[in-house]
């Protein structure tokens, strides 16, 4: 199931439609609940994943912004994310959204600031080319997610279709804004294959998180950084980002399949995650070791 394990070549890719591009080269997250939404039949599944679509996108994207601000001052920070960072434990959709976008204005704004500079400086580019767009879709995601709000149990959509159809368009100009996040491989190293290089180059080989494929393909990487054992996202200029505690890939103790858990909340030496990508009520819980890492987002009782 899902799209050919086999990205397509920088020729193939161009020819791609923006729903073929989402399948087979972005994140495994945003394409495996892209793909889940495009064969969604009923109405009330339609509008389910339409929702865990936002989700992941939002969880993503908080993922790689919690990572890159870790080694940035929190004084450096701008004021939108100085405020919601604390509210992101046990988080309603709403301040994942608000929090996901307020990263995208801080790498828009500042890029090199960011610890993953050419990452944060593609989605820069992308989000200045289309200033006006981008504020009518802020605007159309907000009523996305109030839409999903006022819905019988978060689930069942009571709208028409044409509102529906709305919606499905906020969410493909948002994945459309977010083409740069296909050009930077998601990887999950082999803890076997590390190998520390002179010049604090690893090289390893690692499964290629990208497109909808649960069968993901193995590469080789050689990457200007120290690489640890969980997810690690790389961008072209041979720099690496790891996304501990944020993203990290693990069986699910449930289904026991390999998959992406994504930061949900924490409390005292504990830490719970969500699957992303998969069944998204699926949630663990593992012991909290990165202590610096989670100490700007206050611990829930």
């Amino acid at each position: 199931e899902g799209a050919d394990a086999r990205p397509p070549t920088g020729g193939q890719a161009a020819m791609l439609t923006l729903a073929e591009l989402v399948d087979s080269r972005y994140p495994f997250p945003l394409a495996w609940s892209h793909r889940a939404q495009q064969f969604a039949v009923s109405g009330h599944n339609r509008w389910f994943q339409l929702s865990q679509l936002i989700d992941a996108t939002c969880r993503y994207l908080i993922a790689v912004g919690m990572a890159a601000s870790e080694h940035v001052a929190p004084h450096d920070l701008p004021p939108a994310l100085r405020d919601v960072l604390p509210k992101l434990s046990r988080a309603a959709l709403g301040t994942r959204l608000r929090a996901a976008i307020a990263f995208e204005d801080w790498f828009a704004a500042d890029p090199e600031q960011a610890s993953c500079r050419v990452v944060a400086e593609a989605l820069a580019r992308s989000q200045a080319r289309h200033p006006r767009k981008r504020k009518q879709l802020r605007e159309r995601l907000w009523q996305l997610v109030e839409a999903r709000n006022d819905t019988y149990g978060h689930g069942a959509y009571i709208g028409g279709e044409d509102e529906y159809q709305l919606h499905i368009h906020t969410m493909t100009d948002w994945l459309d804004m977010l083409r740069p996040l296909a050009e930077f491989p998601l990887v999950w190293p082999n803890p076997e294959t590390l190998r520390v290089l002179r010049g604090d180059r690893t090289r390893f080989s690692a499964r290629v998180l990208m497109g909808s494929h649960t069968l993901w393909p193995v590469a080789e990487y050689e990457v200007a950084a120290r690489v640890g054992r969980d997810i690690v996202l790389l961008d072209s200029h041979g720099g690496a980002l790891t996304l501990e505690p944020w993203l990290l890939g693990a069986a699910c103790p449930t289904c026991r399949r390999e998959s992406l858990w994504a930061y949900e909340s924490h409390k005292q030496g504990q830490l719970r995650l969500r699957e992303l990508g998969g069944n998204h009520d699926h949630r663990i819980d593992i012991d909290a070791t990165m202590a610096d890492a989670l100490a700007r987002i206050p611990a829930t009782g």
